[in-house]
């Protein structure tokens, strides 16, 4: 991996050493594993599941996502998921509110940074 994708993905949110350490350093099949994750729907059921209020479902997606992002060492959105579960458990509806606009932002910076791993 050179230099600038691994300072894009960082900036993104990713711990790109610890990811790889995960992955006995075997970038290729790190890299698969950020594609897998492009393609994961429990982002898009998150958003849906939250705009129609259904706070439980929104949850499990929430979950889902976090231990994707725990486990790719995505690290920024984990901690946002992490907030996220605790404000749905909550049923604080102000600070989910608040919580959305920077996963969404995160979510979009992560997916970018991963595009341009080609």
């Amino acid at each position: 991996m050179n230099t600038i994708i691994k300072e894009e993905l960082a900036l993104a949110g990713i711990d790109v050493d610890t990811a790889l350490s995960r992955f006995m350093n075997n970038e290729k099949l790190f890299q698969k594993m950020l594609y897998l994750f492009i393609e994961d729907t429990n982002f898009q059921n998150l958003l849906n599941q939250l705009q129609a209020e259904n706070y439980t479902d929104a949850y499990k997606s929430t979950h889902t996502l976090k231990g994707l992002c725990g486990n790719l060492a995505l690290d920024t959105l984990f901690n946002l998921c992490s907030s996220l579960c605790i404000a749905i458990k909550e049923n604080n509806i102000n600070t989910i509110a608040s919580l959305i606009p920077s996963i969404i932002e995160n979510h979009t910076k992560l997916i970018k940074a991963i595009q341009k791993w080609n």
